[in-house]
């Protein structure tokens, strides 16, 4: 399985690209919401985990580029629980609360593999 992390903070997408491996999946992270919209719709992805607050194209917006171009890839929302329902409503299928530990990490996977991951 293999997913795109999104995040400004480098930091942030060291450590989500860390624990996807820990986790079992492959991951590549890019540094804001423009280059992941452009990665998803491009294909080859099982899942994304957009950090929502991103300068430019934030999570929100990524994630509605995303649908609009008929991607259904599962789309994991990472910020605070403030943002969950304005993240379903853009379009995120899940959201993983910070801060998140690496069996918060692991649920989420495993119940967007359950659904599977249909790609756009």
């Amino acid at each position: 399985m293999k997913a795109l992390v999104a995040d400004d903070d480098s930091d942030n997408r060291e450590i989500l690209v860390r624990m996807l491996a820990h986790a079992g999946w492959e991951a590549e992270a890019v540094e804001g919401g423009a280059d992941a919209v452009v990665r998803i719709l491009g294909g080859g992805y099982d899942a994304a985990l957009l950090d929502l607050a991103m300068p430019g194209i934030d999570g929100f917006e990524a994630a509605r580029r995303i649908r609009a171009g008929g991607s259904r890839i599962p789309l994991i929302a990472v910020s605070g629980a403030e943002a969950e329902a304005r993240a379903r409503d853009s379009g995120f299928d899940r959201c993983l609360e910070k801060p998140y530990t690496l069996e918060d990490l692991r649920t989420v996977l495993r119940e967007i593999r359950r659904r599977g991951s249909p790609e756009a």
